[in-house]
């Protein structure tokens, strides 16, 4: 003999690295809490990742602060390292970017050169590098502006490839028609590509890394029309990734904290807070160097609304 009974079970979704929490997140507080965990000389309090060190020295650097003691002892440490292939750190971009905004220019041993492996993920940062240090109109140079300007040109662009080729191409912007042009196509790509809450790609690393972009070219990434989508310009946007607790990033939220979407996101947050300071493009990869003072924070704030559930509730019978 057998009885059969029906019941109803609710299931709560699980919080999602997606969800967000409401709140009001300013633009001084979030770049003021990323900026002293960084500085407090408590590695547990900074989580910078060792791949980030480097960036965010100049992070720090263009902010007018330094990186703390423990900190910059990993800096450095990772600096006298070599990558997987037996590539000194030393001479990588990157590294060679942030020692020259901690004031150490490269030797031209180290400079990256054009090559046949030259990719569009490496030739932004391969020519800011070799720009930081004096080689600015030279044949390697006009190489790496031919791969970018053509990959701006062409079909297939993802807004993570193009935002970092307008950093590097901003210093040729005014003397050079190619790249102008090209430039020119891809701000308004990236226009088109923004969705209705001010976001790219509705996580906090692309949004950030296009401010960045644009705040190289002089754009206004608060209040340039082409940048605001349903009344949410891409400051906002990035603004609603900020945790709670003023301490950084989340990736596709704010709920869960992310070293590296942190990273970026204060990248984007210093060059956006200089430029709004002097009127002018701001170079961060460039110009982290001359930074003297801590730069003022903007007075802008963003409202942020709980998304929905990434899985909805799911009544079982």
């Amino acid at each position: 003999v057998t009885k059969v009974k029906t019941f109803n079970l609710k299931v709560p979704a699980a919080t999602s690295n997606k969800d967000n929490v409401a709140g009001v997140v300013k633009y001084a507080d979030i770049i003021k809490g990323i900026a002293t965990a960084w500085n407090d000389n408590n590695t547990a309090t900074s989580a910078i990742a060792d791949n980030d060190l480097p960036w965010a020295a100049i992070d720090l650097k263009a902010y007018g602060q330094a990186l703390g003691g423990a900190e910059l002892s990993r800096y450095t440490a990772e600096l006298a390292k070599s990558d997987y292939w037996g590539n000194p750190n030393k001479n990588l971009a990157k590294y060679i970017l942030a020692e020259h905004a901690l004031g150490t220019p490269a030797s031209d041993a180290q400079l990256p050169a054009d090559s046949a492996e030259t990719s569009i993920y490496s030739a932004p940062y391969d020519l800011l590098a070799r720009y930081s240090s004096g080689k600015i109109n030279q044949s390697d140079n006009e190489k790496l502006i031919k791969v970018m300007t053509d990959y701006l040109s062409g079909n297939g662009k993802d807004v993570d490839t193009v935002a970092p080729m307008l950093v590097a191409l901003a210093p040729y912007y005014k003397e050079n028609s190619d790249v102008k042009t090209a430039v020119d196509s891809a701000v308004t790509w990236l226009s088109e590509q923004q969705s209705n809450d001010g976001t790219w790609k509705g996580n906090s690393n692309s949004t950030a890394i296009v401010i960045v972009g644009l705040s190289a070219l002089g754009i206004d990434a608060h209040k340039d029309n082409r940048f605001v989508k349903n009344y949410k310009s891409a400051i906002e946007g990035l603004l609603t990734f900020a945790l709670s607790d003023n301490s950084g990033f989340g990736h596709g939220g704010n709920v869960k904290y992310n070293a590296m979407s942190t990273e970026q996101g204060f990248r984007a947050l210093v060059p956006y807070a200089r430029y709004k300071e002097s009127g002018s493009a701001y170079n961060i990869y460039l110009q982290a160097k001359d930074s003297k003072n801590t730069v003022p924070a903007p007075n802008i704030s963003a409202t942020v609304v709980p998304s929905a559930p990434s899985n909805p509730e799911k009544q079982i019978q």
